[in-house]
């Protein structure tokens, strides 16, 4: 559950960094506007691997529910749920490691030392 609250804190943070100052507004070559984009696409990422995971669940109960039901196996099936599975295994350890460097570039940004990121367990 760490992951969406990362999501949510880096994108309120980047939206508020965001807001006019006494120069203006900032520009798309800012580093607070670079934030905010960022911040942007990984809850876009976020909401459709969300949505990927959602459809996957459909899917998987309802081959469940015929295979409960006598049906035999659809091997097609079976191969799009695998399929589906490692596509949204794939996308959520790439979002993961994308929350992890735009963390690091905030606080490398802050002037915060940066703690070694470990690998991801395999």
């Amino acid at each position: 559950m760490a992951a969406p609250l990362r999501i949510v804190a880096l994108l309120c943070c980047a939206l508020g960094a965001c807001a006019l100052s006494d120069t203006g507004p900032a520009s798309p070559a800012t580093p607070a506007a670079g934030a905010a984009a960022e911040a942007l696409a990984i809850a876009d990422e976020a909401a459709q691997i969300k949505a990927l995971a959602g459809a996957l669940t459909e899917a998987a109960e309802a081959a469940k529910a015929a295979a409960d039901a006598g049906s035999p196996p659809d091997p097609a099936a079976a191969a799009r749920l695998a399929s589906d599975a490692a596509e949204v295994e794939r996308r959520t350890e790439a979002l993961l490691a994308r929350i992890a460097a735009a963390e690091a570039a905030a606080r490398s940004a802050a002037g915060d030392p940066a703690p070694p990121v470990p690998d991801p367990p395999r």
